[in-house]
């Protein structure tokens, strides 16, 4: 319960409590006069006045105890997170569990473009032997495959990014693209979910969270948690978003 809603409770307790404390004298201070006391139309109107609130406190107290027991009978609300959050959609969790080991980077053959790396696999090599690993990739035509994380279109710039990350790992795989000039604006939707360009009369959406793709570009190594890979194009669209 809310520290309000206890505050609430507090107060009008106590305020029932004084009420009936006032009443139950004036009844004390009548019943020991004898004779009995005749009481004026006002202090019977004030009589009168005080009850009406002592049961409008009781109605008030009574409906916020309902209000606490509901609260404690209701399930606990489901965390909500926070701005800045990574929510990771539940294919790429099924990615991250689905795929074998990675081959040891010592018994990898060579890549080309045409070589399919998965980005479990690029983050497991960058992360084990960062130096070797990057005399293996940096500089060379790499298609990575994986599930979108998160997207990102930086204002005042033209490239867009798209994110694939392991909640295993701090390191991440980051895809740089370069919308086609036809588009005069590109953009991330608010909910961070897709990047969408339009022009021309056109709105297409470039990329959504939870696509399983295929990327190809040339990789710049790695820098600051970033395994960056530039002139990126799409591939293969391997699975459905969700």
């Amino acid at each position: 319960m809310s520290f309000l809603a206890v505050r609430f409770l507090g107060r009008r307790a106590l305020m029932l409590s004084v009420t009936w404390a006032l009443v139950a004298l004036l009844e004390i201070s009548i019943r020991a006069e004898d004779p009995p006391v005749t009481i004026s139309a006002d202090q019977l109107k004030v009589l009168q006045q005080k009850a009406a609130e002592v049961e409008q406190l009781k109605a008030q107290l009574d409906a916020a105890q309902r209000e606490l027991e509901s609260l404690k009978a209701a399930p606990p609300p489901t965390p909500v997170a926070s701005k800045g959050t990574l929510w990771v959609p539940p294919a790429a969790l099924r990615a991250q569990t689905n795929l074998p080991p990675p081959v040891p980077l010592a018994e990898l053959p060579p890549v080309d473009e045409a070589t399919v790396i998965p980005v479990r696999d690029l983050i497991a090599y960058f992360s084990q032997n960062a130096p070797e690993a990057t005399t293996r990739f940096k500089g060379r035509t790499v298609t990575v495959s994986g599930v979108v994380t998160d997207v990102r279109k930086p204002l005042f710039q033209a490239q867009y990014e798209v994110n694939f990350r392991q909640l295993d790992s701090p390191l991440r795989v980051t895809c740089l693209f370069r919308p086609p000039s036809e588009f005069t604006r590109v953009y991330a939707t608010d909910e961070g979910d897709q990047v969408v360009g339009e022009g021309n009369r056109l709105r297409t959406v470039f990329v959504r969270v939870g696509a399983d793709l295929q990327v190809r570009g040339t990789c710049e190594g790695l820098k600051d948690g970033v395994i960056r890979l530039s002139g990126c194009a799409y591939g293969v669209l391997r699975g459905k978003v969700e």
